[in-house]
């Protein structure tokens, strides 16, 4: 079931094509009857140019009956996008340094491991080993450092001591 809408009703589109709001105002209201049902079609214009009307259902974009629901669903979105940036960065932190996000998204050294960097070559019975993701010739950037992005690293078995 679609949304019904008034007549002089404003409306909110998130933009897909642009990060912007756009408020537009339904002027007029169609009922098309066909042997499948009924269809409503509603044509708007937008602020920037008010003798122009379109279909509302060609936005390209998100539609919403209140700014407090534009509001929300924007928090949602940048919150879930900071949440998974975060995420990253904490998982990244947990296999390479050994540390745990703790209250106030301190990093501190998991519990039992030592803390530092990671053991010494000589200090290890089998040498580093790191995963190359990407495509492993492509590994200079335009100034012809060597770059590139390591999936994982293993430091083999445990320290001798």
């Amino acid at each position: 079931m679609s949304t019904e809408y008034k007549i002089q009703q404003v409306v909110y589109v998130i933009s897909n094509k642009q990060q912007q709001i756009i408020p537009v105002q339904i002027v007029e209201k169609n009922v098309k009857s066909t042997v499948q049902g009924e269809e409503i079609l509603y044509k708007v214009i937008a602020p920037n140019d008010e003798n122009k009307s379109f279909e509302l259902n060609s936005v390209d974009g998100e539609i919403y009956t209140s700014l407090e629901k534009v509001r929300a669903v924007l928090q949602k979105k940048v919150t879930d996008q900071i949440n998974m940036i975060v995420n990253q960065a904490s998982q990244i932190a947990s296999e390479i340094f050994n540390v745990d996000e703790i209250a106030n998204l301190s990093l501190l050294p998991k519990q039992g491991k030592k803390r530092g960097r990671p053991p010494n070559n000589s200090q290890l019975k089998n040498k580093p080993e790191a995963e190359i993701v990407d495509n492993p010739s492509d590994m200079t950037d335009e100034s012809g450092k060597v770059v590139a992005k390591i999936k994982s690293v293993t430091w083999g078995d445990e320290q001798e001591g």
